[in-house]
């Protein structure tokens, strides 16, 4: 985030955060705050949410606002980041205990309440019980939940499984996107910003399987990416010289394919700021893709030569 004042707001909604667990639950708060700090160790929590090639949680919103109206309302805002990254937590801490590929305190379960707390609360200043974005709010968040809970079970994913199912595991941060549209009556604008979301969640989950397929593997994890593997490779192939052969190729032109069409639908958003967003995604992801390929070349190179002295 280049803005001065997202980042602050974003500040004064950790600090919130920090001070609702001090003041309700004190033994949790010491707790909770460890895990939060783990999650990207040697950084301020205010770093983790400003980093500028993450999820766009938080972004999409102010966009959409700044679209809307030319200017975000930064109270308005303000409840929309604290909901959203109390959502964040409970979604996260969810996802690590199931997948059990990075350690995670179960005792931190109970905490999952005072996140889910934390993330509905917001929206009722804003919207009667009755009014339909509580609707949408709950179709939403239960699709959340199954695709969650169906990732987790299973081990082999084709492309439309991919799609309608790990790739939407993201699909929840569309609820603060939907608030902005209810708040100001513009729904209709609802489905392109939903797809782009639904787009993004589809590019972000395949870069992370590809560039974690190792620790994936190790893991027994089910994705995408190593179910492909299980496909193609050749009967006497390893993964790793699937990878080396082709693997990694696919996976590169698959993802550059999808920002390409990712690019294609921020244009009917109308927000030049989401061009800016992409464009240092995507310098990231050429970065990573090249130190990712050399350090691939240097493998097979060792393997060869292994193979030769052999």
């Amino acid at each position: 985030m280049d803005d001065e004042s997202l980042e602050n707001i974003v500040a004064v909604a950790l600090q919130r955060i920090r001070a609702s667990l001090e003041r309700g639950t004190p033994f949790m708060a010491q707790r909770l705050r460890t895990w939060m700090e783990s999650l990207w160790p040697g950084h301020s929590l205010e770093e983790y949410w400003t980093h500028p090639i993450g999820f766009p949680l938080l972004l999409a919103p102010w966009w959409l606002e700044e679209t809307l109206r030319r200017k975000s309302d930064s109270s308005f805002q303000l409840e929309l980041i604290y909901s959203a990254i109390n959502m964040y937590y409970q979604l996260r801490l969810t996802d690590n205990i199931m997948d059990g590929d990075v350690p995670t305190d179960r005792t931190l379960l109970p905490a999952l309440g005072f996140f889910h707390t934390e993330f509905q609360r917001p929206y009722h200043r804003y919207f009667g019980h009755e009014h339909p974005f509580w609707d949408y709010f709950t179709e939403v968040w239960l699709h959340s939940a199954e695709v969650t809970m169906l990732d987790g079970s299973m081990a082999e994913f084709d492309s439309a499984q991919f799609r309608e199912i790990a790739g939407q595991k993201t699909c929840a941060a569309t609820i603060p996107v939907a608030a902005v549209c209810y708040r100001y009556d513009r729904t209709d604008v609802l489905p392109a910003w939903s797809r782009f979301l639904e787009h993004y969640g589809w590019w972000s989950q395949m870069s992370n399987d590809t560039f974690d397929w190792l620790k994936d593997s190790q893991n027994n994890a089910g994705t995408f990416f190593l179910s492909e593997a299980r496909r193609l490779k050749y009967p006497d192939e390893s993964l790793t010289e699937w990878v080396i052969r082709e693997g990694f190729e696919w996976a590169m032109e698959t993802l550059e394919t999808w920002m390409a069409e990712l690019r294609e639908l921020s244009r009917d958003l109308q927000n030049p700021a989401i061009a800016e967003h992409l464009d240092v995604r995507a310098a990231a992801f050429a970065k990573k893709k090249a130190n990712f390929s050399e350090g691939l070349q240097s493998l097979a190179e060792l393997r060869s030569a292994f193979n030769r002295s052999g």
